[in-house]
């Protein structure tokens, strides 16, 4: 089962599992791994920090870079994985905008589960549980998405989308 050569966003709300999941995907397809968490301005962690959600204005030149990452390089043609919560359809056009073809898979589980993983990540995480809810209000669910429900056993979530992204034509699953 091949997986064709193009880039994937792992997206939802904080908690939903996209850095430990797009990790372990990265690894397995042998592409880079990307965490958009790493790109935050100072600014954007301290917001988030001190409880407050990020508006568009504050997002839009983080999601520039993050699309600028994931340009095509001639150098290192090897396909990539983002981890992003990506909420918006905007946000997710933004990031395509070098990527057409790249490949959107939405992690989503119960806002209890978010909320204890949220709880229990290392102390030095800046998002703290209060803006879950502001995530999920701020979601756009995706119409063309691998849709999972993280709260499974991770391989299984792995197989599942390695064999989306398998099939021809590209196996798009509805919101649930």
């Amino acid at each position: 089962m091949g997986v064709s050569l193009s880039n994937i966003i792992i997206m939802g709300v904080s908690g939903a599992g996209k850095t430990t999941l797009g990790r372990i995907l990265a690894e397995r397809l042998q592409y880079r791994f990307i965490d958009a968490d790493d790109y935050h301005s100072a600014e954007n962690i301290a917001s988030m920090a001190a409880g407050t959600p990020l508006s568009d204005t504050q997002r839009y030149p983080w999601l520039i870079r993050l699309s600028d990452l994931l340009q095509p390089e001639e150098e290192n043609p090897c396909g990539k994985v983002l981890a992003c919560s990506a909420l918006k359809s905007t946000h997710r056009a933004l990031l395509m905008r070098h990527c057409p073809d790249c490949r959107v898979v939405w992690l989503y589980a119960e806002r209890s589960i978010l909320e204890e993983r949220v709880r229990n990540r290392q102390q030095n995480h800046f998002m703290p549980p209060q803006l879950i809810d502001s995530q999920l209000q701020a979601l756009e669910v995706p119409d063309q998405a691998i849709a999972i429900n993280n709260s499974g056993n991770i391989t299984t979530m792995i197989e599942t989308i390695l064999a989306a992204l398998s099939a021809t034509p590209p196996l798009l699953q509805s919101p649930p």
